[in-house]
């Protein structure tokens, strides 16, 4: 049988002004099992402080690392292009120094590009990462996320065509997903639905998941923001069941404003009979 576990961004609300290396011992300490760097604006730990999670977490906590935002593989500039890929490679040698499993990042905007020829062009970007993954010597694996916003890349579909393409993983934010669909993937049915696609692209996909989830605002143009769970529509209940009867595995990072609270909501729901 397999299992999630689960996790946060960042730092617990109850230390957030002593670091990363506080964090995760707090994460310890409450139960959680998986931690994620948030590197949203910039990569804000060394290498020092990234060795010593690793030593702590070690056999304890799940590392992941979320890469910084300012990334566009699908650019009409190449200059942007590789400073993305630069950008995801320098996120991933920090997660390398805590042992990290997992750099996930998003993927960039259409912008004037069609659906199309941005999925080619983000095919081509894709190669040339995992190129420069193996030349940094990158044990980490590397995931594109799905999208909230219908001006992003990253429906359920683009990813199933970058895995077949590139292989390349895929983290499923599914608070992202009911944005995107602006209100829609908030039922168990719905759920369920989208882990059957993921089954039916590679069953051993699910043994593995890499999951975002919070409350989150939307609107018919997308994402606005995470909200707590209780300030939400979200249906976590019925999400934690679809990840139970589907027999996922891997690990679930709540995104919510209130951090923990929330994770731990949610872990203790996924471990209800």
């Amino acid at each position: 049988m397999n299992r999630i576990k689960f996790g946060i961004p960042g730092i617990p609300t109850t230390v957030k002004k002593d670091g990363y290396v506080a964090g995760v011992n707090e994460i310890n300490r409450l139960g959680l099992e998986a931690f994620e760097y948030p590197f949203g604006r910039f990569i804000n730990a060394s290498k020092d402080t990234a060795e010593e999670i690793g030593q702590i977490s070690k056999g304890k906590i799940s590392v992941s690392v979320h890469a910084p935002y300012y990334i566009n593989l699908i650019s009409p500039d190449k200059e942007k292009i590789n400073l993305s890929i630069d950008r995801i490679i320098k996120a991933s040698i920090v997660g390398d120094y805590s042992h990290a499993s997992t750099t996930v990042f998003h993927s960039g905007y259409y912008t004037s590009l069609s659906k199309s020829d941005a999925l080619k062009l983000m095919i081509s970007s894709i190669k040339l990462l995992q190129k420069k993954q193996i030349e940094s010597g990158i044990s980490s694996d590397l995931r594109i996320e799905t999208s909230g916003k219908p001006s992003q890349f990253g429906t359920l579909e683009e990813i199933n065509e970058i895995y077949m393409e590139t292989g390349l993983n895929f983290c499923i934010d599914f608070a992202h997903l009911h944005a995107y669909s602006n209100g829609k993937v908030n039922t168990l049915e719905e759920y369920i639905s989208v882990l059957e696609y993921i089954k039916e692209i590679d069953e051993q996909l699910l043994a593995n998941m890499h999951i975002h989830y919070s409350g989150i605002e939307y609107s018919d143009k997308g994402e606005k923001r995470h909200l707590p769970l209780d300030e939400s529509d979200a249906n976590h209940i019925d999400l934690m069941k679809a990840l139970r009867n589907m027999n996922v595995g891997g690990v679930l990072i709540c995104e919510s404003p209130v951090l923990e609270k929330d994770g731990l909501i949610l872990q203790e729901e996924y471990g209800r009979n």
